[in-house]
């Protein structure tokens, strides 16, 4: 293997080996100059795939759509149902597929009444709570892995467009000509519940009240490339893809796992996989342009 993949530690190492096949039987050896040691054999552990990973099933309630199939155990949420206390959703299925066939899940940034809301999707569940005009996005689903992954492959396409000065929303630092991004990132975790971010009109409240820290504050965010890990628990991987410019058509992605631990496995019944999808990377702070668009296809974890 590449010398990247080695660890060192005194006489003794430890490597790393990519693209291997699931459910497969390997034999291999170590060297080091002219020593060569005895085969070994191994075998890798089975391959689980991503629940609903095309997003064929969804399901209605009333207005809200939802991307399970009825009376199945929900995998994906979307906000929604905050949305819908106003407006149509906004993350919904589509026959424009990155296939030809089945659906796709496409996100659309709105503005909703008095505030901005992009298209979201994501492993976990969403709550709104009437009371405060707002939702919490809770990060986080129970998933069994058995392999470590490389990489999250799947297909988008995209329309992203300036921010303008309407989109501004509360996000400390944006400016009116800053590109309104799309973002996709993938975590896994070992946490012991899931991470609940805050987003909507309470908001804007405790900014004009109590100042910018205090809103970030209430709105919990969490951005696994910058941020250290939540209290929940440990962030085992990551991976993050910004989507910078408009697609003309269905493009493919492969977002690559960076592991900032090479040993640990999350616990049995922990919340364990954090999938989000946004139309608007800073919608969470009610920040970003109407004309937005992202659909989403065909999921798929890459070894």
């Amino acid at each position: 293997v590449d010398a990247s993949y080695m660890i060192t530690t005194g006489g003794s190492f430890s490597a790393r080996i990519p693209h291997l096949k699931a459910s497969t039987a390997y034999v291999c050896r170590a060297y080091s100059g002219t020593s060569i040691s005895t085969e070994k054999t191994f075998t890798t552990t089975a391959a689980i795939e991503l629940p609903n990973a095309s997003f064929d099933y969804w399901s209605m309630d009333g207005k809200v759509a939802n991307p399970w199939e009825e009376n199945s155990t929900p995998f994906w949420d979307t906000g929604n149902i905050g949305v819908t206390t106003a407006s149509q959703s906004n993350s919904t299925p589509t026959d424009d597929t990155a296939t030809g066939s089945g659906k796709a899940a496409r996100l659309e940034s709105k503005n909703v009444i008095v505030k901005f809301a992009a298209g979201n999707l994501f492993t976990g569940k969403f709550d709104f709570v009437g009371a405060e005009l707002s939702g919490y996005a809770r990060f986080g689903q129970v998933y069994a892995f058995e392999a470590r992954p490389r990489a999250l492959r799947l297909r988008y396409k995209a329309t992203v467009n300036p921010i303008g000065e309407e989109g501004l929303g509360l996000k400390p630092g944006a400016s009116a000509t800053d590109i309104d991004e799309g973002r996709i990132f993938v975590c896994i975790t070992d946490w012991s519940e899931r991470h609940s971010v805050c987003s909507g009109l309470i908001l804007s409240g405790i900014q004009q009240e109590q100042g910018t820290d205090a809103m970030i504050e209430k709105m919990n965010p969490f951005d696994p490339v910058t941020d250290a890990d939540p209290a929940e628990g440990k962030v085992i991987a990551y991976g993050s893809y910004n989507i910078t410019q408009s697609t003309t058509g269905w493009v493919d992605c492969e977002i690559k796992l960076m592991y900032k631990d090479t040993e640990a496995r999350p616990a049995d019944g922990r919340y364990s996989l954090v999938i989000s999808c946004a139309s608007s990377a800073f919608g969470d702070y009610l920040c970003g342009n109407m004309g937005n668009e992202l659909y989403v296809d065909d999921f798929q974890w890459v070894y």
